[in-house]
């Protein structure tokens, strides 16, 4: 009897932790960013479709499941997945030490599409959603949030990303965020974009110098090529004759 018991109540407890409910994520609470940036990571809400009810704050995603922003959903929990997926995240900013502070979103790479709001409005977008879709990957954006009249920002970061059905050559591993977005002050913000954009147009000029380089070696070498070439075939034609004549003598001999 008290096996059957015991047993019973081990299903009850198996079953009471199957059937509970998921659990919204904290807010992240940010104090006093000053002159640097935070992350946003740590557990996001996530969801697959798409449905423009989930850019409101009050909506319940408590029964959404969490997912890391530093790794693509394809990482995580949706290998191969192509379409719509949603992103949420409950902030709570406390006002600046001293005046009031704009701030500023700076997204990473997402893949392949994506909008972003803030409390119901769009701040944002990076390509363009279905349909006409229009995709980008190794981009990063910044956006201004809408600063309130107090200072303190409480509300919601929802991001609607799309990821476009790969190729045959494609990764299942992809898919939206790639890393944690950053919260800072909007000079802050600006003056990261720029230092990326001026690494990137190094590099970029690099890898052009670099062909450049390449692509004058090689004419180089063809010219240099083609004017041996044409010595050969004079000294050639000028002794001709004179490697034909013993030839010539010895087929009369014979």
């Amino acid at each position: 009897m008290l096996l059957v018991v015991s047993s019973g109540l081990l299903l009850n407890a198996g079953a009471s932790q199957v059937a509970a409910p998921a659990q919204a994520t904290p807010a992240l609470t940010i104090k006093n960013i000053g002159p640097g940036v935070v992350a946003i990571d740590g557990d996001w809400q996530f969801h697959l479709g798409d449905d423009m009810h989930w850019i409101d704050p009050a909506y319940d995603d408590s029964q959404w499941e969490h997912i890391k922003a530093d790794k693509n959903w394809g990482e995580q929990t949706h290998p191969g997945y192509a379409g719509f997926a949603w992103y949420r995240r409950h902030l709570d900013i406390a006002p600046p030490v001293s005046g009031r502070q704009k701030l500023a979103i700076l997204m990473p790479p997402v893949d392949s599409a994506y909008e972003i709001y803030w409390n119901g409005e769009k701040v944002g977008h990076q390509g363009v959603l279905p349909p006409g879709a229009v995709g980008y990957y190794s981009h990063r954006e910044s956006f201004a949030l809408p600063s309130s009249l107090s200072g303190a920002e409480r509300g919601l970061l929802a991001l609607r990303a799309w990821r476009a059905q790969p190729n045959s050559t494609g990764l299942d591993t992809t898919g939206g965020l790639s890393a944690p977005p950053l919260i800072g002050a909007a000079p802050v913000i600006a003056a990261k974009v720029g230092q990326a954009d001026f690494l990137r147009l190094n590099a970029s000029l690099f890898g052009r110098a670099l062909s450049f380089f390449f692509l004058l070696i090689g004419t180089v070498s063809f010219f240099v090529w083609v004017r041996d070439r044409e010595k050969g075939s004079i000294s050639g034609s000028r002794y001709g004759f004179w490697r034909r004549w013993p030839i010539s003598i010895s087929t009369r001999l014979t």
